[in-house]
């Protein structure tokens, strides 16, 4: 159009505002023309005179600004036609754009799915498989450790646990599941090695860090991920019976909860209720909400995420504090993603996975609190700002 060259429409020629709105997107869309950089306006008449001087074209064949097509194609016994979404004379560019900016802001690779492969014709590859620490560190923004976005209405907490150790990362989460780094850790106990996280220590101090607030916030909801018992299978006695990770999330009932990850689930994530009497002696074992989440769904929302420019609606920011642990990045990109020939998904490591494992709790979390639900803050500048209730845990 503009400067009369030919191009096959694609989902990367369709334009509209940046961090856009779906209504925002309907009317303002257009196609840029990958030859001059002009846009063409959303119009039924453009679309018509577009397809009107459309021509079929192999991919080792070329076609002037006259229509004429020269190469041969390429020798096939089976003949095969593509056809983008964008030539549709019935569904404008502004509402594929709508489509497209909703399928993006509500997170969910399934739906993103339908649309690039319904709306626009083409093939849909999961961004963000096998990303790169280096741009993970480059990503990472000026603020410190316990600094509060003013968008940020709910925080949530991930905690991995191993023999020696506990992981922990603090997130933020705002509206249009756009989140903050808030803080991440590794704690150690008094240092007996490999069974610290049999003795109460430790976990002591994950409470005095869980418990803190944030700017009056307090943390909403915590995983702590359950698939690991952190007892010694060699004891004897009593405390052999006795699952640490439960009875942690037993002390904190509503606020702390088991979590368990599994490589195919329908949902994205689910609650069950089991009874911990049949699996412990403890005197106070009861029944627990264990939440099930789908590891590969996670994950996958995860580094399509990591993808998104800090600027963009919807970004998974990172904070450059110096205190942070300095392997934070490096194992975020531990995991890369592989569909066998019979199509099952494999995810394998390639590192320590720790705070990646954290961080899909944190989604799980969010998830699991509605976070769809959150519209961004508007701030009055003639009404001070509301303190903030803080909230203590509670023991039973």
């Amino acid at each position: 159009m503009p400067c009369g060259e030919y191009f096959a429409p694609k989902r990367q020629h369709l334009y509209f505002p940046k961090n856009c709105t779906p209504f925002e997107a309907r009317h303002n869309a257009g196609l840029v023309c990958p030859h001059c950089d002009e846009v063409i306006i959303d119009k039924a008449s453009h679309r018509s005179k577009m397809n009107k001087k459309g021509r079929f074209i192999a991919p080792s064949q070329t076609i002037n600004k006259k229509g004429k097509v020269t190469g041969e194609p390429p020798q096939s016994t089976t003949a095969s036609y593509f056809i983008s979404g964008l030539m549709s004379p019935f569904v404008s560019w502004g509402e594929r754009a709508e489509a497209y900016v909703q399928a993006i802001d509500s997170g969910d690779p399934k739906e993103i799915q339908g649309v690039v492969n319904l709306d626009f014709g083409e093939i849909y590859a999961e961004v963000g498989e096998t990303p790169d620490h280096q741009v993970l560190l480059e990503k990472r923004e000026p603020y410190d450790f316990r600094q509060l976005h003013e968008q940020v209405q709910i925080i949530t907490a991930g905690v991995d646990v191993q023999g020696d150790r506990l992981y922990y990362s603090i997130r933020g989460w705002g509206a249009h599941y756009e989140s903050w780094q808030l803080e991440s850790g590794c704690l150690y106990g008094a240092g007996r090695g490999s069974t610290e996280t049999q003795h109460q220590e430790v976990w002591d101090e994950l409470t005095t860090v869980l418990q803190r607030d944030f700017d009056g916030l307090p943390i909403h909801r915590i995983l702590v991920d359950s698939g690991w018992n952190p007892l010694d299978k060699s004891h004897r006695g009593k405390e052999q019976s006795i699952h640490k990770i439960y009875e942690y999330c037993r002390l904190f009932p509503s606020l702390v909860f088991p979590a368990k990850g599994y490589p195919t689930m329908v949902r994205s994530y689910s609650f069950t209720t089991f009874d911990e009497k049949k699996k412990s002696k403890a005197a106070n074992a009861r029944n627990l909400r264990l939440i099930k989440y789908n590891t590969d769904y996670m994950k996958t929302w995860l580094y399509a995420r990591f993808n998104f420019d800090n600027g963009q609606r919807g970004a998974f920011h990172l904070s450059a504090d110096e205190n942070g642990p300095q392997d934070y990045c490096q194992q975020l990109a531990s995991e890369s993603r592989h569909i066998s020939e019979t199509g099952k998904v494999e995810w394998k490591k390639e590192g320590e996975n720790h705070y990646l494992d954290c961080e899909v709790l944190n989604l799980t979390a969010a998830l699991s609190l509605n976070i769809h639900k959150l519209q961004p803050v508007v701030k009055d500048a003639e009404q001070a700002p509301k303190k903030r209730r803080r909230t203590t845990y509670s023991r039973r």
